[in-house]
């Protein structure tokens, strides 16, 4: 099988109904740049209806491809083993809730095949959120953006690395990892582009 030029991890936890849609547009855009794709589906132990779900996608789309936990691992643990998986020139990583507008992709690509090995999408607007959660959000980045020397505000896991990133990444030893900390403390190339966040 050729090589996908782009990867695209989805961590799912009980997200059946948002998978098609997802899918849908996701390769709308990859399609629309004459691009050669994979979409690894990482259902971590989802009690829904995912696994029926991620089924039908593969069955539906030769690109769709799920690997299924046996529990819920958390998040952490389905982009460590999407990282794993995916075999792609340049991997994107998002969420599979449709609050990472998967139109975004081609913008990633764009910058990606200009030259950014990491192209970081980044919080200009935030849902509705409580005042409490935003405020700690707001915290939280400041502290890593401190600790890490570099801008997390509206920091998120969506985003697009280069292979040579990746194999950065999964040389690092450690077995409990923060993503989008690890991804700023590798360094390379980066690249902002900002998106608002759907209610």
């Amino acid at each position: 099988m050729n090589t996908p030029e782009i990867s695209v991890v989805v961590p799912a936890f009980n997200e059946s109904a948002n998978l098609e849609p997802l899918v849908s547009r996701l390769l709308s855009g990859l399609r629309s740049l004459s691009c050669m794709c994979e979409i690894l589906i990482i259902n971590d132990g989802s009690t829904d209806a995912t696994l029926k779900a991620t089924a039908a996608l593969e069955s539906q789309h030769p690109e769709v491809r799920a690997i299924h936990f046996s529990r819920n691992f958390g998040k952490e643990a389905a982009l460590a083993a999407g990282m794993d998986a995916a075999i792609g020139r340049a991997t994107i990583f998002m969420d599979a809730d449709l609050q990472h507008p998967p139109e975004l992709v081609q913008q990633m690509v764009l910058a990606w095949r200009r030259g950014a090995q990491v192209v970081n999408a980044v919080k200009r607007r935030r849902s509705a959120e409580p005042l409490l959660y935003r405020w700690c959000a707001k915290l939280f980045n400041h502290s890593m953006s401190t600790a890490l020397r570099s801008n997390m505000a509206g920091a998120s896991d969506y985003k697009l690395l280069d292979r040579s990133v990746i194999q950065a990444l999964l040389e690092c030893p450690e077995r409990v990892r923060f993503f989008r900390g690890m991804v700023a403390w590798v360094g390379f190339r980066q690249e902002r582009l900002e998106f608002d966040v759907p209610d």
